[in-house]
């Protein structure tokens, strides 16, 4: 019995030319077409990719990226006089502290000094301004140095120099501290003064700085307002809070408006109040004070 054979195919009849090309003008079209597609996903992969690496770069430029100096307008002298009542920005909520890598370096200021007494008062006896400004700067020198930072110093002492010009007065002013505070360069530069008033009943600790006319001045009120915040923090229930004070460019005093990096002057009290002037001379306080500003310039600088 023979196997049955499948029905034979019928013939078709003969392909026409013009239907030969459509048909190879249509599988040309399907390549075309898939080889576009691959490319499509090839350029969105690619693109992709670039955005990715932007985004990774520009979050780690943000992350290494550390405050700068904000160089300061120059002008006419203000003289440094007792500032009476101001009106100053209460403190705010702490920001988190920003980390260098490299070590940053702090210049301190002693107000006044040599043959420059500055304020004086009968609460404090035979002590003056320089006194207390040197005492509390070279505290706060010993604990920035030993949380990490590089210090550098206007004067470290109110001896006057053996090769200074005899006969006359030995006195280092803010016209030549400024340029001389320049030379040195510093990252941050701190100013310790004491104030006096003619108003006994006017106290506290103010931080003063310069907001210069038409440049950013982000970076030092937020150091300015770190330092205020520590300091409210180290002297809770004193009678009257630290204050932060602005001051433009027609009041400023010299030595902010003439430095090239970001600058605060405190002033830790008035020497002319009775208690004020009782703490300027207990070493503990000056202590509590110096930890105060170390924090605050901590909280800027991160280098703990």
């Amino acid at each position: 019995m023979n196997p049955q054979r499948p029905p034979m195919r019928p013939n078709r009849p003969p392909m026409s030319r013009e239907e030969y090309m459509r048909r190879q003008a249509y599988y040309r079209r399907m390549q075309q077409r898939k080889q576009m597609q691959r490319r499509i996903a090839i350029l969105a992969v690619l693109s992709l990719f670039l955005i990715m690496t932007i985004i990774l770069i520009s979050v780690a430029l943000h992350r290494a990226a550390a405050p700068t100096g904000l160089p300061t307008e120059t002008s006419a002298d203000t003289q440094q006089t007792a500032a009476p009542e101001t009106t100053g920005s209460e403190p705010t909520t702490t920001v988190p502290a920003v980390s260098t890598t490299q070590q940053t370096t702090i210049c301190i200021d002693p107000g006044h000094g040599f043959d420059d007494p500055g304020a004086s008062s009968t609460f404090l006896g035979s002590t003056q301004e320089k006194d207390i400004t040197l005492a509390i700067s070279l505290k706060l020198r010993d604990e920035l140095t030993a949380r990490g930072y590089k210090v550098l110093m206007t004067h470290d002492t109110n001896q006057i120099p053996a090769d200074a010009p005899a006969g006359e007065p030995y006195l280092f002013g803010v016209r030549k501290r400024a340029p001389y505070v320049n030379e040195l360069s510093p990252d941050f530069l701190i100013s310790i003064h004491a104030d006096a008033f003619d108003d006994p009943s006017v106290q506290g600790a103010r931080v003063y700085y310069h907001s210069a006319t038409g440049k950013d001045n982000t970076v030092i009120n937020r150091i300015a307002q770190r330092i205020v915040d520590a300091l409210t923090l180290a002297l809770q229930g004193a009678k009257k809070a630290p204050l932060l004070v602005e001051k433009p460019d027609d009041s400023a005093y010299y030595i902010l408006r003439n430095v090239d990096m970001p600058a605060v002057l405190v002033e830790v009290g008035f020497v002319s109040n009775e208690n004020d002037a009782a703490n300027m001379l207990d070493d503990a306080w000056q202590t509590k004070v110096v930890l105060a500003l170390a924090d605050g310039i901590d909280q800027t600088f991160g280098t703990k």
